[in-house]
């Protein structure tokens, strides 16, 4: 604000503006359609701000933008309940998103180089060559990611082609079990490149990508992996061709093709003069995302059996098999099991936790939270420069309750259950909404599932506000009053009201 803009001002007036300059940087809802659209303004706005500081933007050559816009809808309602619509403020281990991020930030500098940073705020990392840091600026823009055996599930990933001199050549997204075949099993490849959705960028590119991206950026949603990276490595025909499988037909194109060859354009000209690599952060590295509730799920399952994440996250196993924050008050007839997880500061005076079910942010004045697993799957993973062999099971199937406040109710849930408490504002009228979906219910886009079912739709038969009496999670045993569509939920809900 105006204020503390001025205060710094003053300071650097004086001499006494060291050190580490950290900047919130608001992109207004106008320009906030991608991630690329999101990288152009705040770099535009930092320099703006480094000038009226009296600082020579030109000469800040290291510096690191973490991406923490968006609405969060792939994480609904766990983005509404405790996390300010803002993926980035989930709780991960005993602390948000955000917080790890800007601690695990410096692993990537070298002291001595330069670079652009730009970082995803939706998942821990760590990396684990040794060898990284001698890679960043050989290239003017690079990727950073982690190479995953062949054999893996390459479909939650964007994956790449290289060639001997780490330069990408191809990329590919979310590939099917045809492409694999095609693209990498038939070619012999046994590390396949994936997209962490972090990169460095020189800061003659940085300044070249604003300047060609300027006319686009705040009328076109642009993807920095899509509009940037895959447009480098196309050829012109390729581009179009890709243009007339998407939107020739459709009424609503999200680009004309006249825009949709200048973006190629703007590709091809930072391509040729900075080149375009890849960054392998190991092997072993560690990649603990956030991107849907199941995979959250998943990834603090894994705090369970995985001592690199344990200690990246802070968080303690206790000798007894669970994992219990410090913060959590329990009663003494609550019972946990060896597997259950219970963080934030939790409270809850009588019940049973079963293994494998995750209790967050959560208030219960009695609660059963119901937890399951089935067979068991090892791995192998380094440790203190030794391999050694991790064990966990391969399908876990516990309820998670997130920002749930029954501290006059008893909770009786399910296995593969999601709860969470959403404050809704209807008609200036404060409202608790409860919604409990099955944990696998998984967004895609705004409103839209992954098999083009409306969220809307699917969802106003999971949306029940808080019954007047006793609260048993089945559904067939609740008064059910009004039910709520997803699109209500995003309009009404109000991030200002009190929490648990």
């Amino acid at each position: 604000d105006a204020a503390s803009l001025q205060a710094a001002r003053e300071r650097a007036r004086r001499g006494t503006l060291q050190g580490p300059l950290i900047l919130l940087v608001v992109v207004p809802d106008r320009v906030n359609k991608g991630n690329l659209n999101g990288t152009i303004y705040a770099e535009r706005e930092t320099r703006r701000i480094l000038q009226l500081l009296g600082r020579d933007p030109t000469a800040m050559t290291k510096r690191a933008f973490i991406l923490a816009g968006g609405t969060g809808t792939r994480n609904y309602p766990l983005t509404l309940s405790e996390a300010q619509r803002n993926k980035a403020l989930l709780t991960f281990g005993t602390e948000a998103n955000l917080t790890h991020i800007f601690r695990q930030i410096l692993q990537f500098a070298r002291d001595d180089g330069q670079g652009i940073y730009v970082f995803s705020s939706d998942a821990p990392k760590v990396i684990a060559n040794p060898q990284m840091h001698q890679e960043i600026g050989r290239y003017g823009m690079q990727v950073i990611g982690a190479a995953v055996p062949v054999e893996s599930d390459l479909s939650p990933y964007g994956t790449m082609r290289l060639d001997t001199g780490n330069r990408i050549t191809a990329f590919y997204e979310k590939p099917d079990d045809a492409t694999k075949a095609r693209v990498f099993l038939a070619q012999g490849i046994k590390q396949v490149p994936t997209n962490w959705a972090d990169y460095v960028f020189a800061p003659d590119a940085m300044t070249q990508l604003v300047t060609l991206y300027g006319p686009l950026y705040e009328t076109y949603a642009l993807d920095t992996a899509g509009q940037l990276f895959e447009a480098a490595v196309r050829t012109e025909r390729e581009w179009e061709a890709i243009w007339e499988a998407r939107w020739e037909a459709s009424e609503r194109r999200p680009y004309p093709l006249d825009v949709w060859m200048q973006i190629w354009q703007a590709a091809q000209t930072l391509h040729d003069t900075y080149g375009l690599g890849f960054v392998d952060a190991g092997t072993d590295a560690l990649f603990a995302d956030t991107g849907t509730n199941r995979i959250y799920y998943d990834n603090l399952q894994r705090l369970l059996y995985d001592p690199v994440l344990r200690e990246a996250l802070g968080v303690t196993l206790d000798p007894r098999g669970f994992i219990l924050d410090p913060r959590a008050e329990l009663g003494p007839n609550v019972v946990v099991k060896p597997g259950a997880i219970i963080l934030g500061p939790s409270k809850i005076l009588e019940g049973r936790i079963e293994a494998h079910a995750v209790v967050i942010n959560t208030v219960a004045k009695s609660l059963y939270a119901a937890g399951r697993a089935e067979g068991r799957r090892k791995w192998r993973q380094r440790l203190d420069g030794r391999e050694v062999e991790l064990e966990m099971p391969v399908l876990k199937r516990g309820a998670m309750l997130v920002a749930v406040d029954a501290r006059e109710d008893t909770l009786i849930t399910a296995p593969n259950q999601l709860l969470s408490d959403v404050w809704i504002m209807e008609e200036n009228v404060p409202q608790k909404v409860r919604v409990v979906s099955e944990l696998d219910f998984e967004g895609k886009g705004p409103f839209t599932f992954q098999d083009g079912v409306r969220v809307s739709d699917v969802f106003d038969v999971k949306l029940w506000p808080r019954p007047p009496a006793e609260e048993r999670l089945s559904p067939e045993g609740w008064s059910r009053q009004q039910a709520y569509s997803f699109t209500d939920l995003q309009q009404l809900s109000d991030p200002e009201a009190t929490r648990v």
